[in-house]
């Protein structure tokens, strides 16, 4: 009959203690599986329990919940948008000093108006060479005033026109009355000239009208000062004065008026 030993009973081995104590990379390992095991368990908890496969929230941290929007802008969409402002900032001064100097050089601009004759008709022509040379004539003719400001022209009473023949009067001063011309518009006033040789002197009718008569052509001139104001948007006044210096060619012949030069 066979006798079996007899074996001593020793506690049992625990295998994971034994591997974990003599095997640090264990420990590491198992730590690391429990820290995931922990983080699953969380998940589960904040999932819905009625929609298990729903997205799971995420909560932002308190500052950054109640931060303004501003300190989470960038800070170059912030010099982004101060650039722009700089930018139309610099557009409306010059759009600004563009208009002034427009004003300035065109509005603002007060010219002297244009004085002149115009439409010069002579009528009643008669002349003689002998005994005595003698002249006498009436000439028709349209004043015009031409406004080129942006502001009425308003000209003042008492301008006179007067007729000249080698620079000496042969007829009466014509008086223009007050009146106006329109901004950038032309007044047109109709003059009647009586011209008499009997004005001038024995020396210069001797002198210049007996050869003119005789060559049948005859210069006379007009000249007038005319004064007056220039209105710009009923806050300005400039004071100019046109002056008119005109020479017509008369025709003894044909008794027509051949040129009118104005200067």
């Amino acid at each position: 009959m066979y006798i079996l030993p007899h074996i001593n009973a020793e506690p049992t081995l625990n295998i994971d203690s034994y591997f974990i104590n003599h095997h640090p990379l264990l420990i590491i390992h198992f730590e690391l599986i429990n820290q995931l095991n922990t983080r699953s368990d969380g998940r589960a908890m904040m999932e819905d329990p009625t929609n298990p496969l729903a997205p799971v929230k995420t909560y932002h941290r308190s500052d950054q919940e109640f931060a303004p929007s501003e300190s989470r802008s960038s800070p170059w969409s912030r010099e982004h948008r101060t650039s722009k402002c700089c930018v139309y900032i610099l557009l409306w001064a010059v759009i600004s000093a563009a208009i002034a100097l427009v004003f300035a050089l065109v509005v603002f601009r007060v010219e002297t108006p244009d004085f002149r004759l115009s439409d010069v008709t002579i009528k009643n022509l008669h002349y003689a060479t002998s005994p005595v040379p003698s002249l006498n004539a009436t000439l028709i003719a349209n004043v015009t005033v031409k406004n080129t400001n942006f502001g009425r022209y308003k000209f003042e009473n008492g301008t006179s026109v007067s007729v000249l023949y080698a620079g000496h009067p042969v007829g009466d001063r014509i008086v223009i009355n007050a009146g106006r011309a329109r901004a950038r518009d032309t007044k047109e006033v109709n003059v009647t000239m009586e011209v008499r040789s009997s004005w001038l002197g024995s020396d210069v009718v001797s002198r210049n009208l007996s050869s003119d008569l005789n060559s049948g052509t005859l210069q006379l001139s007009t000249y007038a000062k005319l004064r007056g104001r220039v209105h710009l948007m009923e806050m300005f006044k400039r004071r100019r004065t046109a002056e008119m210096n005109c020479t017509i060619t008369v025709d003894l012949p044909s008794e027509k008026v051949q040129n009118v030069r104005c200067s």
